[in-house]
C-alpha cells in the first residue's frame, strides 16, 4: 500500500504543478488587465476638463471687462456711468448666474474631482455675487455721487491753510494768529476721528455729531471775529471760511462716503476671494492631471 501512494504521489505531482502554475497565470493576467485599462478617474478627467474649461473662458472674458470698466468708474468719477450700468446688468449678472447654474450641473462622480469642484462652485459664487454688487450699488458711482463739491471744498479748504501757514512761515518774525493755532487744533482733531470713521472704529453718527455740534459752531465764532484789511487777515479770514463750507458739505456728504467705504471694502475681498478660489482650483486640476 505504501508503495502504491508513493506511486500515486508521483504520478500527481505534475499535474499540481501544472495547475498551480495556471493559477498564477490566471492571476497575473488578471492584473495586468487591471493595469493595462483606464481608471475610473482617467476616463472622467478629460471631459470634466473640457466642460470647465469652457466656463473659465467665458469667466475670464467677462471679468477682465468689467475691471476693465470698473476702474474706469474709479478714475474718471462716474464718466461713462451708463455703459458700466448696461455691462453689469446686460453682461456680467446674466454670465455669472449662469456660470453658478452650469457649475452646479457638474456632478463629477470621483473623489478627487469633488473636491476640486466643490473649490470651483465657491469661485463661481464669489464672482455672482460681485457682479450683484455693483447691481446693487451703481448709484456709488454716478456723477452725482463723485463729490465734485465736496472735492472743490476740501481743496479750497487745504490751499487756504496752506497759503496762510506758508506766509507766516516766510519771515521768522511773523507769529501765527491764535484763531489759526485754533483752527489747525480743530482740523487735526477732525482727521483724527475722521481716520476713525473710516476704520469702522467710530460710527457714523458719532462723527456727524462732532461736525455739525462741534467743529462748525467753533469755526463760525472763528469767523465771527474781527479781522484787520491787511494781507495775512485776508488769508486767515479765508482759511477758516472754507474751513467752514468744507465741513458743511462734508457732514452732508458722510451717508455716502460710508457706503462707499463698505463697498470698496466688500467688492475687494469678493474680488480677492474669487482670484484666490479660481488659483486654487486650478492647482488641483494640476495635481490631478500630474497623478494621469
Amino acid at each position: 500500500m505504501a508503495e502504491q501512494s508513493t506511486e500515486r504521489r508521483g504520478r500527481l505531482a505534475p499535474l499540481l504543478a501544472w495547475t498551480g502554475g495556471l493559477v498564477v497565470l490566471v492571476a497575473a493576467l488578471a492584473l495586468l488587465a487591471t493595469n493595462c485599462g483606464p481608471t475610473p478617474l482617467e476616463k472622467a478627467f478629460p471631459d470634466y476638463d473640457s466642460k470647465v474649461e469652457k466656463l473659465l473662458d467665458d469667466d475670464l472674458a467677462v471679468w477682465k471687462r468689467l475691471l476693465a470698466l470698473y476702474n474706469e468708474q474709479i478714475q474718471s468719477g462716474g464718466a461713462g456711468h451708463a455703459k458700466f450700468e448696461s455691462y453689469v446688468k446686460k453682461d456680467a449678472i446674466p454670465t455669472y448666474d449662469k456660470l453658478v447654474a452650469d457649475v452646479a450641473a457638474i456632478q463629477p462622480a470621483e473623489p478627487e474631482l469633488q473636491k476640486a469642484h466643490e473649490i470651483l462652485v465657491k469661485h463661481a459664487a464669489a464672482r455672482a455675487a460681485f457682479a450683484h454688487l455693483l447691481a446693487q450699488n451703481l448709484d456709488v458711482f454716478s456723477p452725482e455721487a463723485a463729490g465734485d463739491e465736496l472735492g472743490r471744498k476740501t481743496s479750497a479748504a487745504e490751499y487756504a491753510v496752506q497759503d496762510y501757514d506758508k506766509w507766516t512761515h516766510d519771515d521768522q518774525t511773523r507769529v501765527a494768529d491764535a484763531r489759526f493755532t485754533e483752527l489747525r487744533g480743530l482740523r487735526n482733531d477732525f482727521a483724527n476721528r475722521f481716520e476713525k470713521f473710516q476704520g469702522h472704529k467710530i460710527a457714523r453718527a458719532e462723527l456727524d455729531d462732532f461736525i455739525r455740534k462741534e467743529a462748525i459752531p467753533k469755526v463760525k465764532k472763528l469767523r465771527a471775529g474781527r479781522f484787520d484789511e491787511d494781507e495775512p487777515s485776508r488769508l486767515l479770514r479765508e482759511a477758516i471760511a472754507t474751513t467752514e463750507e468744507y465741513y458743511a458739505v462734508l457732514a452732508d456728504s458722510l451717508p455716502m462716503i460710508e457706503r462707499q467705504l463698505t463697498f470698496a471694502e466688500e467688492s475687494d475681498r469678493l474680488s480677492k476671494e474669487g482670484d484666490d478660489l479660481l488659483k486654487r482650483f486650478r492647482d488641483e486640476l494640476k495635481q490631478i492631471r500630474n497623478k494621469l
